[in-house]
């Protein structure tokens, strides 16, 4: 990721799968778009525009990253997740739920100074 655009755009197409995925962890379709949503987020060039921020949103943004490395970690172990990776799998859809859109508002107040 080369701009805060770029990692936008990779948040707005990971959201509504991790929802998805958060209700029904078990959807095998979500669950493999989810994990191709969360590859360029889970890579380690998503924090470098962080990189020249506040240690806030630099904080923020390797927290997310290694959340959707987690994330898709799970995701990818097996098609049938036994119970305990099911419950890990909602759960990191879950946080990343409610992470990326405030890392979206993060890199607006960035950009705006």
């Amino acid at each position: 990721m080369r701009t805060l655009h770029e990692m936008a755009a990779a948040i707005d197409r990971a959201l509504p799968l991790c929802e998805v995925v958060s209700n029904q962890p078990t959807d095998r379709d979500a669950r493999r778009a989810l994990t191709l949503a969360l590859a360029p987020i889970a890579d380690e060039a998503f924090v470098e525009p962080c990189e020249r921020a506040a240690p806030p949103l630099r904080n923020l943004c390797h927290f997310v990253r290694i959340e959707a490395a987690i994330a898709r970690d799970c995701l990818t172990r097996s098609n049938e997740p036994d119970e305990t990776l099911q419950f890990i799998i909602t759960n990191k859809a879950r946080d990343l739920l409610a992470l990326l859109p405030e890392l979206k508002k993060a890199f607006a107040r960035w950009g705006n100074q």
